[in-house]
């Protein structure tokens, strides 16, 4: 879901901005990738694309170690912090909807909530100040206990944790915020989650792997069946390492889906098939504090170049993914992961960056 580092007010990612990847580059991160893939530190697929052709294409390992089903190309892979983007626009989807707006203070939605000042934009943005839910949740639950974005809602609510800052005057990545932010989306729309991205996403875009999907979840009718399960190498040995407890909770991540599925969601942002070209414009556009100063995060996206380069991460137990578009020269490079190694991610970086 849900990377649970902190990360700097300026560079969210080390990523430099890279041009149309060579036929050598291409070449070089293919024996790369069959190299950590032989060695057991890559279980997963990388997409390239160049205009939304894809020019490098690959899958490495397994969907389930258990029974050993190899992964496909609509293999879905928990995309963990990735799926932010997916939340933001259904945010940007309702504000142009006229169900809400980005500067709504959070009371609006919610009138036990004991933080005045803070809005949707703060959540958006990661410039709200509120503690990271992992941190605080766990003592206020029982024994097994799955946490839910109403239990979130409750607690933050009832045990009123105290802010990192006043909200709009920092900037600190935030999961907490955007677990809020589906509380929102379920509240003005008047949909469960799920049901809102398979309706205003998902079909519109002609997705076949993506969905939402968390523990302890009703409607689960939306689900496909290729679901990848993150695991660990311990001893030389493969272990689970998939869902929590805190799973239960979606807005920060929880969204499945393939590196197909990927790249027309990719093609889709450079078109209004889903919200305007003026609304997308600002969710790729660096914010501001209070007191003027930039930083490089628009909604859901970390921003770099001038704004011609954008990208997010997503770290969650045995997830490791990453997605970079380049809106100057049209390269899209996907990689999504399941064996708990973030390794091909910044070798496929290092080569391209040449």
């Amino acid at each position: 879901m849900k990377s649970i580092f902190k990360l700097s007010l300026v560079l969210l990612f080390s990523v430099e901005i890279y041009a149309q990847p060579s036929a050598y580059q291409i070449k070089e991160i293919d024996i790369e990738l069959q190299g950590l893939y032989k060695k057991g530190k890559f279980n997963g697929a990388v997409l390239i694309a160049q205009n939304g052709n894809p020019i490098y294409k690959k899958v490495f390992g397994v969907a389930n170690f258990k029974t050993n089903e190899a992964l496909k190309f609509n293999s879905s892979f928990n995309l963990a912090s990735v799926s932010k983007q997916f939340f933001a626009m259904m945010i940007m989807q309702l504000k142009e909807a006229g169900k809400l707006d980005y500067d709504d203070k959070l009371t609006q939605y919610f009138p036990e909530f004991p933080y005045k000042k803070m809005t949707i934009r703060h959540l958006l943005n990661h410039t709200s100040g509120l503690p990271e839910y992992f941190d605080f949740v766990e003592q206020y639950l029982d024994e097994d206990e799955i946490l839910t974005n109403k239990k979130l809602l409750s607690l933050l609510s009832a045990k009123k944790p105290k802010l990192s800052f006043e909200p709009g005057t920092q900037w600190e990545y935030c999961n907490t915020g955007y677990a809020l932010l589906a509380n929102i989306i379920e509240k003005t729309s008047k949909m469960p989650i799920e049901d809102y991205f398979k309706t205003k996403i998902s079909a519109p875009l002609g997705f076949r792997d993506s969905y939402v999907f968390y523990k302890n979840m009703k409607n689960n009718t939306s689900i496909g069946h290729q679901r990848v399960y993150g695991f660990e190498v311990k001893n030389g040995k493969k272990h689970l390492n998939d869902l929590t407890n805190m799973d239960g909770v979606v807005g920060d991540g929880n969204i499945y889906s393939s590196m197909e599925d990927l790249l027309k969601w990719d093609q889709a942002l450079y078109t209004t098939k889903l919200v305007s070209a003026a609304t997308m414009k600002e969710a790729f556009t660096s914010g501001k504090l209070l007191n003027g100063e930039e930083f490089a995060y628009g909604f859901g996206w970390e921003i770099e170049g001038n704004n011609k380069n954008i990208v997010h991460t997503g770290s969650w137990v045995g997830f490791e993914n990453f997605i970079s578009r380049n809106l100057k020269s049209k390269t899209t490079v996907i990689i999504l992961s399941s064996s708990t190694n973030d390794t091909a991610i910044d070798l496929i970086n290092e080569i391209l960056e040449k």
